[in-house]
């Protein structure tokens, strides 16, 4: 047996809803919107606007609320906008005075939020929260409070009738890393790669393209000073686009292949590079100003630069080069090596993390590979300015342990749960 309305008996008038009615206070939204420090995330975008100048703002509060909204649901700009809409606990967190079925902003506005931001903003804004929680108890380990030159002294005073004992300690080297104060809490360290949204890149493709965008910057300048040339000059564009497309088919590409279509693109690569040269060069000579934007600027220095690189690599028989490019349009980002299955190279920002108690902090954000071994120590020392003292317990891979900051941790009485460095004895 079944039941079925026709959709034509469906009528939004006869539809029953729930908003006559107060709010459930034990939603997430609800709860999350009492306990989140508006007034302080909201200061970092006001030290950034002028008060008498300028456009009006979005109210800062919608904003602060859809940026929650996006990252705890992990959606893009246009479905955040769309929850909002379609949601009404949403639009009771972001602060709207009811509900409203229009969109609360259009999402390109994200966009410009981020930029406005940037890393020293979100930097600020997670902050804010770390100490917000901090003050409430949230992080359970509180900063405990420094001791007064009077208590100092009478300490001293103390220790002096101790004898020995107190001999003992005086001779200790004082550092002020030393377990005066007891360490507490669990850091988790650990760096991972934010991948880019690119093409996996190879020379002869990299080639490829910087060689179209040569072509369009020799069109640019002719085609507005068409005058001073008799005719365009010749970069064998159809000949090179052949090639490359058939190369690009062949479903077995080997090394002999690879070589051959890389010298062919950065031949017809220099050409280009240099009848841009004698253009902007003979436009030059006779005072005219060329017709080049910034953008055009950036990408001919990218194509330059990629140009050189590759011909560093195919005539000395290198893999790889310093800052190598691996695409003109994201020209900032780096091949990352990971050494993991299945994705030995990645090519993204290296995102390096710290985390306790639930709070997570983007320490360094680098497009540049490092090693993340190095930031053990910092991060150790930033976590003693922020709860004055140290961790317990830190928790990081084998290659944070490296001997220099072993030496620290054993200094300062923080466990990890590495591996002792050595020769380890067999078990009988």
């Amino acid at each position: 047996m079944f039941y079925y309305q026709s959709a034509s008996e469906t009528r939004h008038t006869l539809f029953s809803n729930p908003f006559s009615e107060n709010l459930n206070p034990e939603n997430r939204w609800v709860v999350l919107e009492k306990v989140l420090p508006w007034d302080g995330m909201a200061q970092v975008f006001l030290d950034q606007l002028s008060e008498n100048t300028g456009r009006p703002s979005k109210n800062l509060r919608v904003v602060l609320g859809a940026l929650f909204i996006k990252h705890i649901e992990n959606l893009s700009d246009e479905r955040t906008v769309l929850a909002i809409q379609e949601n009404i606990y949403m639009q009771y967190f972001v602060g709207l005075p009811g509900f409203t079925t229009d969109p609360v902003f259009d999402p390109s506005l994200f966009v410009y939020i981020r930029r406005r931001l940037g890393d020293k903003g979100g930097e600020m804004l997670n902050d804010i929260m770390i100490e917000h929680a901090i003050k409430h108890g949230a992080i359970k380990h509180t900063r405990m409070p420094r001791k007064t030159s009077k208590e100092e002294s009478n300490r001293d005073n103390n220790d002096t009738g101790s004898g020995n004992e107190s001999q003992h300690t005086n001779n200790e080297p004082s550092n002020d890393d030393n377990n005066s104060k007891p360490n507490k809490g669990t850091l988790k360290l650990d760096a991972t790669v934010a991948p880019q949204n690119i093409t996996y890149p190879t020379d002869v493709k990299i080639l490829s393209t910087c060689r179209l965008k040569s072509e369009q910057l020799i069109d640019k300048i002719y085609e507005v000073r068409k005058s001073l040339w008799k005719k365009k000059p010749r970069t064998y564009r159809q000949i090179a686009q052949k090639q490359f497309v058939v190369y690009s088919k062949k479903r077995r590409k080997n090394r002999k292949d690879n070589r051959k279509m890389q010298k062919k693109q950065i031949n017809y690569l220099k050409r280009n590079c240099g009848i841009i040269a004698d253009m902007l060069e003979k436009l030059k000579s006779h005072g005219l100003e060329v017709p080049f934007s910034q953008q055009d600027w950036t990408s001919l220095d990218v194509v330059i630069k990629v140009l050189v690189q590759q011909t560093e690599m195919y005539y000395n028989g290198k893999r790889s080069v310093p800052d190598r490019i691996v695409s003109l349009q994201q020209y900032y980002v780096r091949p990352i090596k990971r050494g993991k299955a299945g994705k030995n190279t990645e090519f993204g920002a290296k995102i390096h993390l710290s985390e306790t108690e639930g709070f997570v902090k983007a320490d360094l954000i680098s497009f540049d590979n490092y090693n993340e071994g190095t930031r053990l120590i910092p991060c150790l020392k930033a976590y003693k300015d922020k709860y004055g003292y140290y961790p317990q317990l830190v928790l990081v891979d084998q290659i944070y342990l490296t001997r220099k900051n072993r030496k620290f941790l054993k200094a300062n009485g923080i466990e990890h749960r590495g591996f002792s460095r050595g020769q380890t004895t067999k078990e009988k």
